[in-house]
């Protein structure tokens, strides 16, 4: 049983190489001018190609900095009223503008807001 499943084997491998040979004596091979003439069609295409990506690049590159640009000159205001838990008086917090240390804010300036309130009132009494 092995002998048959052997030459089954190698049936296929030797009428796989022979089938490969004839087709490789089908081909017809380019000549030495037409082979650099297309060698050089590719390259050409290559460095255009490559050309234009660069420019892509550079314009998506220069539109997301200029993006990130405006983005930071507009950006919304942080300012919010909220009332301090010690005598329920609102106070106006902006950390707009304040230097961050890994994200939170280092400097708030806490200003009282409302109708009787004063510049410089911290609340206290």
């Amino acid at each position: 049983m092995k002998d048959v499943k052997e030459k089954a084997k190698n049936n296929v491998v030797t009428n796989y190489v022979r089938e490969s040979m004839e087709e490789v004596t089908k081909v017809t091979w380019p000549t030495k001018n037409q082979a650099v003439r297309l060698t050089a069609i590719v390259l050409g295409f290559c460095v255009v190609f490559a050309g234009f990506l660069a420019a892509v690049d550079y314009v998506a590159s220069s539109g997301y900095t200029e993006l990130l640009k405006f983005a930071s000159q507009n950006a919304i205001s942080t300012t919010e009223e909220v009332a301090l838990p010690s005598d329920d008086m609102p106070f106006e917090i902006d950390v707009s503008g304040a230097e961050t240390d890994g994200g939170l804010p280092v400097e708030i300036i806490a200003e009282p807001v409302g109708e009787d309130a004063e510049p410089g009132d911290t609340g206290a009494e």
